[in-house]
């Protein structure tokens, strides 16, 4: 994310810049053009070009579903 001092094919545990850089280019709307907009879904790709590789942000609102079952502990006591 933030790119400067990475070499290629490097992980590594993310610090607190890190989780910055990311609340930065989530937050803001500034060098990103909406691109796409249905059905609640977002996509934004940055106006600065990368070489081969684009960015882009999605942000939409997911559902929640799930199983009674998986929530009731005798029950995944059960399975373990």
């Amino acid at each position: 994310m933030g790119g400067a001092g990475w070499t290629r094919a490097e992980a590594r545990v993310a610090d607190d810049s890190d989780f910055e850089t990311l609340k930065n280019l989530l937050g803001t709307g500034d060098g990103w053009n909406l691109e796409y907009e249905k059905d609640g879904v977002k996509v934004w790709a940055e106006n600065a070009a990368h070489g081969a590789l684009r960015t882009v942000k999605v942000c939409f609102v997911a559902q929640m579903y799930s199983e009674p079952s998986t929530h009731n502990p005798r029950i995944c006591r059960l399975k373990d």
